[in-house]
């Protein structure tokens, strides 16, 4: 019959276009994921503030329910970590000041009054916070869609010298593109794209997307197009979890740096003032 290769097309159109995946959107589990997401800020906020508690906690009372590759890992701090030990106290601070850094990268609410002057009081989040006129060399606005390589994922901007401006950005930049949608730049209400700058001139610049599109429809359809700023926050949980070597080395390692070269300097001075001190040693 006619009927059953209609059902089979409708069917494969809606696996297509809507793929059956075990993805749950329903208002009380959203709910928990926001809950968890806030337990996990306050936690970042409280080590950001030297509050170590969670550490002791760890310390003290391990994390259950963890695969066994990470269970590891915690029996490893658990045994390494000793809050009366120099190397551990070091280790904190380090924790908390790259914690720091990492929120005024975010939302720029730590940074102090006087550096306000120079940079976003809003961090990263200045991309929805503030106005164009407000980001100054932090965007580029009205960029003129020229070139699309779909291959490659590069997209190709002209300059526009009707709203051309001073800015800061370079080969390589982490960057975001949005649209200019009804004669307005709003990146919360629209499709945003994640990128590096290829390649830029006085006339052009190449944006190099992260992810390359199955279908360059959305982005063909605008022409002129915002560049802003964005953060790679992986760096700062590299660094977070390289300190943890410190831990794990040993006591030479752990002093020399510190107490080592100091040391050498001390004998090097002495050794000049007294000849006879080179004997000693």
């Amino acid at each position: 019959s006619l009927y059953l290769p209609i059902a089979l097309l409708k069917k494969l159109f809606h696996l297509l276009i809507i793929p059956e995946r075990n993805i749950i959107s329903e208002f009380r589990e959203k709910n928990q994921l926001l809950k968890i997401r806030n337990e996990i800020v306050s936690k970042i906020y409280q080590l950001a503030d030297r509050n170590f508690a969670t550490f002791e906690r760890i310390k003290n009372q391990g994390i259950e329910n963890l695969p066994p590759y990470k269970s590891a890992e915690i029996q490893e701090f658990r045994r390494f970590y000793d809050p009366n030990t120099i190397t551990t106290q070091y280790y904190q601070e380090l924790v908390a000041f790259i914690l720091r850094e990492l929120i005024n990268a975010k939302v720029g609410e730590r940074l102090k009054e006087d550096e306000e002057q120079n940079k976003s009081q809003y961090g990263f989040a200045s991309l929805w916070l503030e106005t164009i006129k407000e980001k100054e060399e932090n965007i580029i606005y009205d960029l003129k869609t020229s070139n699309i390589d779909q291959n490659k994922g590069y997209i190709t901007f002209n300059f526009n010298s009707k709203t051309s401006v001073s800015h800061s950005f370079r080969q390589g930049d982490l960057i975001v593109i949005y649209p200019k949608i009804d004669h307005d730049y709003n990146p919360l209400k629209q499709h945003i794209f994640k990128g590096t700058i290829k390649e830029i001139d006085f006339q052009k610049l190449t944006v190099s997307l992260y992810n390359k599109q199955t279908d360059y429809s959305f982005i063909q359809k605008y022409d002129l197009w915002a560049l802003d700023a964005d953060i790679y926050e992986n760096n700062y949980w590299s660094n977070i979890a390289c300190l943890f070597e410190l831990l794990k080395c040993d006591r030479y390692k752990k002093t020399f740096p510190i107490v080592g070269e100091k040391l050498l300097k001390i004998i090097k001075y002495l050794s000049v003032q007294f000849p006879h001190f080179k004997i000693i040693i």
